[in-house]
């Protein structure tokens, strides 16, 4: 009896973790797809993680810098809201793709990767701030 309790027990634990970690959207997404975004949620966090110099050179409007090679990056990270929608970019997806898995790790419930970054953009011929 004490047997299929702890089993029953474990069993419904183990379900509840799956479910929670199926609500979490962790995708690399299109240029096209990351203007949707932009238009659509009012309150995506957009994330350069490319270095100062990388981004004074140039970078999506309304993005905030946090720096991929700092010691703080995870801690930069986690400051941010994780209940609110964030995309990831940096030059050409690297940096950003790791990003990704970090942050469905932190728990971010809606994540996105820009699929080449910075670069597939500006082949776009979008606008981009200085």
């Amino acid at each position: 009896m004490i047997k299929l309790l702890t089993l029953s027990v474990l069993f419904l634990f183990s379900c509840s973790t799956s479910s929670e970690q199926e609500k979490l959207i962790s995708k690399v997404i299109s240029v096209d797809e990351l203007q949707g975004l932009i238009k659509e949620k009012s309150e995506l966090q957009l994330v350069d993680v490319r270095t100062i110099g990388e981004y004074q050179r140039g970078h999506l409007s309304k993005s905030v810098l946090i720096d991929y090679y700092k010691p703080d990056f995870k801690a930069q990270l986690q400051k941010l809201d994780k209940d609110k929608p964030i995309a990831v970019y940096c030059a050409i997806g690297g940096r950003s793709n790791s990003t990704l898995k970090i942050l469905k790790r932190l728990g971010f419930k809606e994540a996105y990767d820009l699929a080449g970054g910075i670069e597939a953009w500006r082949e776009k011929k979008l606008p981009i701030e200085n």
